[in-house]
């Protein structure tokens, strides 16, 4: 049985789906670990904090995959309060909380019901 080198190097090194996954998986736990720092924060501070980000970004004070959990987490919270996202998911997790598409602007309600 002949052996090449890319089955050497998938063995050593991983697919490259594994390898984006492992990558993936590692930007989801930091931006859990930003939740409780996220959620206490006001519309407003989101608000800002967001446009900050975006300020060092244009500044090239920061590069963007040190800013892409933050951001990720600051997205995250804006979506979950203003349509529920979480709950698009799990809408018997809390009933007073429900995912609601009926808040979904109308091009996106399209979508959602295509789905």
């Amino acid at each position: 049985m002949a052996v090449t080198f890319s089955k050497v190097f998938v063995k050593i090194f991983g697919s490259r789906n594994e390898r984006l996954l492992k990558r993936f998986s590692r930007m989801v736990s930091l931006v859990n670990e930003l939740e409780p720092k996220v959620q206490a924060m006001s519309d407003e501070q989101l608000r800002d904090r967001a446009g900050e980000l975006k300020a060092e970004l244009k500044a090239r004070k920061v590069r963007s995959v040190d800013v892409y959990p933050e951001a990720f987490a600051l997205i995250r919270e804006s979506m979950d309060r203003n349509i529920g996202i979480r709950q698009v998911f799990n809408p018997e997790e809390d009933p007073l909380n429900k995912f609601d598409p009926n808040k979904l602007e109308p091009a996106a309600r399209q979508a959602y019901d295509a789905v």
